[in-house]
């Protein structure tokens, strides 16, 4: 019961802290397009290439954003 219980706890911290690291890469593209007035495609892939997402959050496939078209 000791191991399982363990087991757990370091199964749901390990989530815990993935969900935080993507949150905090969602939070850093808030502020991207809250600081700037327009973000081209330029502006947006470069910031992506600055964050080295396969090294701070390995396991995201992508990290895009789209455009409203009326």
């Amino acid at each position: 019961a000791d191991r399982f219980e363990f087991q757990t706890r370091d199964l749901q911290n390990a989530i815990t802290t993935r969900i935080n690291l993507y949150e905090q890469l969602l939070w850093s593209g808030a502020a991207l397009m809250n600081a700037s007035t327009e973000v081209t495609r330029e502006d947006f892939r470069l910031f992506v290439s600055t964050l080295t997402i396969d090294l701070h959050w390995p396991g995201i496939q992508g990290f895009g954003f789209s455009r409203w078209v009326p």
